[in-house]
């Protein structure tokens, strides 16, 4: 039997590190978090038509033959940057990126292709049926099932003074070492119960980096709702592109 190919491996593995790593980054995942700067609701309001058409007419009054049609080429870059960069100036740069690498890598990615690689390595190298496949499938969702449990254990028992962090960091190490067995471990037929196991720790750490994340944004949500929908935004953004 050839070995099996990389489920995900290595650029999973890569991703669920660079979270795990990310999960240690001061004040994103700390309780508490310090009063956020003042912030004005004029800073993130959309350009007017006006605004809009002399920004890609130009200074210069020369049409859009020219640097008008560059600029429009250019607004889902620059836009972007700008829609960044004032978020980030609103809810902290850490935060910013802690939503892009849970909700783009681990979300997204991750979870996409193991859920799209999990069918075909179950029937080709564990000999699943499809019946089967879809029984282990859901016993590897239970994660899912228990995020209120693990939202009440990690408000009610900090590790170390935190809430969230130490409980993203453990999850994550667990998710990435069985991303790593899996893409490095050959599993034949009569190993169904060590791969639907792995299986079940990815999905414990997506769920619980996605639940803590989100009480995190949440917490910044409520103190600047002037950045909410914002912040739903780009969540729902990076998990689009990641997916």
């Amino acid at each position: 039997t050839p070995p099996p190919p990389p489920l995900t491996t290595p650029f999973s593995c890569g991703v669920a590190l660079i979270c795990l790593a990310i999960a240690l980054l001061p004040d994103c995942c700390c309780a508490p978090a310090p009063p956020p700067p003042p912030f004005s609701s004029a800073a993130m309001h959309s350009p007017s038509e006006e605004e809009t058409k002399e920004r890609l007419v130009g200074e210069g009054g020369a049409g859009v033959a020219k640097g008008g049609i560059l600029a429009a080429l250019a607004y889902p870059y620059t836009g972007g940057a700008a829609f960044l960069g004032k978020l980030g100036d609103a809810i902290s740069w850490q935060l910013v990126a802690f939503i892009g690498s849970a909700h783009f890598s681990l979300k997204g990615v991750v979870l996409g292709l193991v859920g799209q690689a999990g069918l075909p390595y179950a029937q080709q190298y564990l000999k699943l049926s499809a019946e089967q496949s879809q029984r282990y499938g859901i016993v590897a969702m239970f994660p899912w099932s228990i995020k209120p449990l693990v939202g009440m254990i990690s408000d009610a028992l900090p590790i170390a003074g935190y809430n969230k962090r130490y409980y993203m960091f453990f999850a994550s190490l667990l998710g990435a070492a069985s991303l790593t067995y899996l893409g490095f471990v050959e599993i034949g037929p009569g190993q169904a119960l060590v791969y639907v196991a792995a299986l079940v720790l990815i999905n414990l750490q997506v769920s619980v980096v996605d639940l803590l994340t989100e009480g995190k944004y949440t917490e910044k949500m409520r103190l600047v709702p002037e950045a909410s929908s914002d912040i739903v935004t780009l969540v729902w953004s990076m998990v689009t592109l990641g997916g």
